[in-house]
C-alpha cells in the first residue's frame, strides 16, 4: 500500500507539472515515454502482435487530439475523470467490494467499488466545474460524470481481460505498487477515446 500511494504520488506530481507546464511538446513527450516502456517492457506479454498496442494506441491518439482541439479542462477532466474513478474505486471496493461486477474477468471489480469511484468522478467533476467557472446545471456534472465512470469502467475491465488471455496477473513490473504503465492507465484508456467521442459530438452539433 505504502509503495502504491508513493508511485502515485510521483505520477500525480507529474502530470500536475505537464498541466501547469502546459505545452504540447512537453505534454506529447510524456506520452511517447510512457507509449516506450509499455511497447518494450509490457505488451510482448500480451502475445497479440501488433493488434497488442491498437487499443492504447487509438486511446494515445485521442488524448493528443484533444490536446490539439478541445478546451484545456476537456484534457485535465479526461485524466482526472479516470484517477477519480480509479482511486474510488480501489478504496471502496478494498473495503466495502462484495458484488463482482464480471467475476470471470475481473474477480476484483464490484458494484459496490464501481460507484465509490462514480462518487468521486462526480467529485471531480464538480471540482473543475468550480475551477474553470464552466456554465454547468447539477444534470450535467451528473451526465458527464456517469459516461467518464463507464468507460474508466470499460478501459479497466478490456485490460483486465487482455490480462486474463495472456494469463497474466499484472501488465509488468515498470511502476511498482501499480502492476505496470498499462495497470495503472487502462481507465484513462478507456475514457480519452470516450471524451473526444463526446467533445466531437457537442462541438459539430
Amino acid at each position: 500500500m505504502l509503495l502504491r500511494t508513493g508511485t502515485g504520488a510521483v505520477l500525480v506530481a507529474g502530470t500536475g507539472f505537464a498541466y501547469w507546464w502546459y505545452s504540447l511538446p512537453t505534454i506529447a513527450c510524456a506520452w511517447a515515454i510512457l507509449f516506450f516502456l509499455m511497447l518494450r517492457y509490457e505488451w510482448p506479454a500480451f502475445k497479440m502482435g501488433w493488434l497488442t498496442p491498437l487499443y492504447p494506441g487509438i486511446s494515445m491518439i485521442s488524448i493528443i487530439l484533444l490536446h490539439l482541439y478541445a478546451a484545456t479542462w476537456i484534457c485535465v477532466a479526461t485524466l482526472l475523470m479516470a484517477a477519480g474513478a480509479d482511486t474510488g474505486g480501489y478504496f471502496i471496493g478494498q473495503r466495502w467490494g462484495k458484488h463482482p461486477i464480471a467475476y470471470a474477468i475481473s474477480p476484483g471489480k464490484s458494484w459496490e467499488g464501481f460507484f465509490g469511484g462514480y462518487v468521486m468522478t462526480i467529485g471531480v467533476v464538480y471540482g473543475m466545474v468550480w475551477w474553470y467557472v464552466l456554465p454547468y446545471q447539477w444534470f450535467g456534472i451528473l451526465c458527464l460524470s456517469t459516461y467518464g465512470a463507464i468507460f474508466a469502467l470499460g478501459g479497466d475491465l478490456f485490460e483486465s481481460y487482455l490480462k486474463r488471455r495472456a494469463g497474466l496477473k499484472n501488465s509488468g513490473t515498470v511502476l511498482p505498487g501499480h502492476g505496470g504503465c498499462f495497470d495503472r492507465l487502462d481507465s484513462v484508456f478507456g475514457v480519452a477515446p470516450g471524451m473526444l467521442l463526446w467533445w466531437l459530438v457537442v462541438h459539430c452539433r
